[in-house]
């Protein structure tokens, strides 16, 4: 057995701290240019809307000319706001990426107030996790715990108080494996952070499984039709071919309907976007480890948990997420 000495401990130490301190400082770099990034979409955005207004007002007197600048306009605004949101969760990513190795920093300083102490994870029934500091401030849960999900704090306290002696060997092989892999594991902690709520996420399953149509099954091909119909007056429109009072009259059937259903279509909106963030960074999180190699079999197994057979995890989620915007 190699005995470390003061001195190689005192190097490991610095070097882990400078490690830390670079992550926190390459963090903090992209943020300020993120920072830049949102400043500029946010004026391409106002000039765009600004342009739009000045353009209309300018060529007012021709239909057709003013519906081409505005078609224009909103296609280049919902680019630049896709463009946004982009870097807004990049920001959400690198905001998290500091936390994290402030965090870091904070414990090598014995400052441990910084991670969860698992208290509710304390029962009155197990015979001994109230006594050994298993849980609480200062306990070997907050000690060991950097889970972003509560699955994953589950999970730990789980094996906590199992008291179970089998696969020890295991779990420090893999341990010491993933102790090797620090940015993969930082990347990974930064993904599953930004997963929403996991009470959410249940209500959202829940929802999911009970879900029943919000429209009855006459009017299942009504968005089609109604997209075609749509599509052929605004042609038939800037071709002079129609009065644009027919347009009009369209739209107040189409804001009829639409009134007439406006409650559970948002509730169905407001439920699916967020299981479409939900899918997203799960799929993330599979890819991340789908994309690793690992020695240790503890790992390697949970790696073929998720393999399928024609197509990755991944990739699977991903399609059913877009699937659920279509």
């Amino acid at each position: 057995m190699k005995v470390i000495t003061f001195d190689e401990n005192d190097n490991q130490m610095e070097q882990t701290i400078i490690f830390y301190t670079s992550n926190i400082q390459k963090g903090k770099n992209e943020l300020s240019r993120l920072k830049k990034i949102l400043f500029r979409f946010a004026m391409l955005r106002l000039t765009i809307f600004l342009a739009v207004v000045i353009l209309s007002y300018l060529f007012w007197g021709s239909a057709s000319v003013v519906g081409g600048i505005i078609l224009g306009g909103i296609v280049l605004f919902l680019l630049f706001v896709s463009k946004f949101t982009d870097a807004k969760n990049q920001r959400a990513y690198y905001k998290k990426y500091v936390q994290i190795n402030e965090n870091e920093l904070a414990y090598l300083d014995g400052k441990i107030n910084v991670f969860k102490t698992g208290e509710q994870f304390v029962s009155d029934d197990h015979y001994y996790n109230q006594d050994i500091d298993l849980f609480g401030e200062g306990s070997l849960f907050q000690h060991l715990c950097r889970s972003e999900t509560l699955n994953g704090e589950k999970l730990l306290a789980f094996w906590l108080n199992s008291n179970d002696i089998h696969s020890i060997q295991e779990r420090q092989t893999s341990i010491q494996e993933l102790s090797n892999k620090t940015e993969w594991r930082q990347n990974y902690q930064v993904i599953a952070s930004l997963v929403e709520n996991e009470k959410e996420t249940d209500g959202m399953l829940n929802w999911l499984k009970n879900y029943t149509s919000v429209l009855p099954n006459y009017l299942r091909f009504l968005p089609l039709v109604f997209s075609i119909i749509s599509l052929l007056l605004l042609v038939t429109y800037f071709t002079d071919l129609l009065p644009g009072r027919y347009l009009l009259y369209w739209f107040f059937v189409g804001l009829g309907v639409t009134g007439k259903y406006v409650k559970p279509i948002t509730n169905l909106y407001q439920n699916s976007s967020k299981m479409q963030d939900t899918f997203a960074q799960y799929a993330q999180l599979l890819e991340a480890i789908e994309n690793t190699e690992f020695t240790c079999e503890t790992l390697k197994n949970q790696q073929e948990n998720i393999a399928t057979e024609n197509e990755k995890a991944s990739v699977l989620l991903r399609n059913t997420r877009k699937q659920s915007t279509i």
